[in-house]
C-alpha cells in the first residue's frame, strides 16, 4: 500500500511539472504565411553558409547553377523555372524550392523584367559559385561563418512571409532553434537586440543564429512585410523563448 502511495505521488509530480516552454512570434503566428518548405537530412556533412542573392532578368532566358539548397522568391514580373524537365511558373509573392547543385533554366515572361531573390544554404565548396543570371545578379548577404550549432538529424528549411499592420508591438524576446535570415520587402520595421532597437527599412536584412535573442515589431505608420529564411530541427519549434538579451550581441 505504501508503495502505491509513493507511485501515485510521483505521478502527480510528473503531471504537475511544467511543459517545455513555447512561444509565439510574428513569424510563427497568423501574421506569417509559409511559402515553401523542404527537408534537409544531412546538415552536418559540411559547413553551411547562408546567402542572399538578388537578380533581375530583363529578357530571354538564362541557365543557372544552384549553389546551395534554397528558394527562389519572385519579387516582380514572372519567372518560368525549368528543373529536370519540369516547368514551373513563379508569380510575384510565390516561391519555389531548388535543390543544391542543380542546373536549371529561368526565363522572364515577355513584357516585364523578372526580379527575384535567391535564399541559399550553401556548402563551403560552392561559395564561389555565383548563382547569378546574365551577370545582373548581386550577392546581398553572406554569413561570415558557417551556421553554428547544427546537429545530426532532419531539419526543415522554410521561407515565410510576414505582414504586420502599422503600430504592431514587438514580439516577445526569442531565439532560433537553428538560424534565420530576415529580409524586408516593404515598409519600415524595428529589430531589438540587447536593448538596442535598430531600424530595418525596405531592402535591409538581419541574420539570427541560435545564440542571438531578438524581437521584431512595426512602429511605423504603414504595413511592414518581410521574409524569414529559416533552418530549424524537424522535432523542434523554429523559435524558443529568449534569455537575458544583455548576454547576446548583434
Amino acid at each position: 500500500m505504501r508503495y502505491r502511495v509513493i507511485c501515485v505521488a510521483l505521478l502527480g509530480l510528473a503531471l504537475a511539472a511544467p511543459a517545455r516552454a513555447q512561444i509565439t512570434t510574428h513569424s510563427t503566428s497568423t501574421d506569417g504565411t509559409m511559402l515553401a518548405v523542404s527537408k534537409m537530412h544531412n546538415v552536418t556533412a559540411t559547413p553551411l553558409y547562408v546567402r542572399l542573392i538578388g537578380t533581375t532578368l530583363y529578357f530571354g532566358e538564362a541557365r543557372s547553377f544552384s549553389a546551395g539548397d534554397g528558394f527562389l522568391y519572385q519579387v516582380s514580373g514572372t519567372s518560368v523555372v525549368i528543373i529536370d524537365g519540369t516547368t514551373n511558373t513563379v508569380r510575384p509573392g510565390e516561391a519555389i524550392f531548388i535543390a543544391g547543385r542543380k542546373d536549371f533554366v529561368i526565363r522572364a515572361e515577355p513584357g516585364e523584367p523578372s526580379t527575384y531573390l535567391r535564399f541559399l544554404l550553401s556548402p563551403a565548396a560552392d561559395l564561389d559559385q555565383p548563382d547569378l543570371s546574365l551577370g545582373t545578379g548581386r550577392e546581398l548577404f553572406r554569413s561570415k561563418s558557417p551556421v553554428p550549432g547544427l546537429k545530426q538529424g532532419t531539419y526543415n528549411l522554410s521561407l515565410t512571409r510576414v505582414t504586420l499592420p502599422h503600430q504592431t508591438p514587438s514580439d516577445p524576446p526569442h531565439h532560433r532553434s537553428g538560424a534565420a535570415l530576415h529580409f524586408v520587402l516593404s515598409g519600415a520595421g524595428a529589430e531589438t537586440v540587447s536593448g538596442t532597437t535598430i531600424a530595418r527599412g525596405t531592402g535591409s536584412f538581419s541574420y539570427e543564429t541560435t545564440d542571438l535573442v531578438y524581437q521584431w515589431g512595426n512602429p511605423g505608420n504603414g504595413p511592414l512585410t518581410y521574409l524569414v529564411f529559416d533552418l530549424s530541427p524537424e522535432n523542434e519549434r523554429p523559435v524558443a523563448p529568449g534569455t537575458d538579451p544583455s548576454k547576446n550581441h548583434l
